[in-house]
């Protein structure tokens, strides 16, 4: 399997308080001649010292075997720390 691909990630804000970061690729695959794409987005919110809620987008498509795949997922989560 053989695949070239260029990939990009970039943080488009990254305070205290909030990140937010937006990433992607782009390749091609020459064996069945498919265009691969991808790309995500996620943010980290930080509202208290205590308190982290973070979020995720992703989505792609892919190809192997001569079938070609696409993905979407979602995440969100919240963590509490206790110290």
């Amino acid at each position: 399997f053989e695949s070239h691909s260029i990939w990009m990630d970039a943080s488009l804000e990254d305070s205290k308080e909030f990140q937010l970061n937006l990433g992607g690729k782009i390749g091609y695959i020459p064996s069945s001649k498919f265009l691969i794409l991808g790309g995500f987005i996620k943010g980290v919110y930080k509202p208290d010292n205590r308190l982290i809620i973070s979020g995720r987008l992703a989505a792609g498509s892919t190809a192997q075997n001569n079938s070609s795949y696409k993905s979407f997922s979602a995440t969100l989560s919240a963590y509490w720390t206790i110290y």
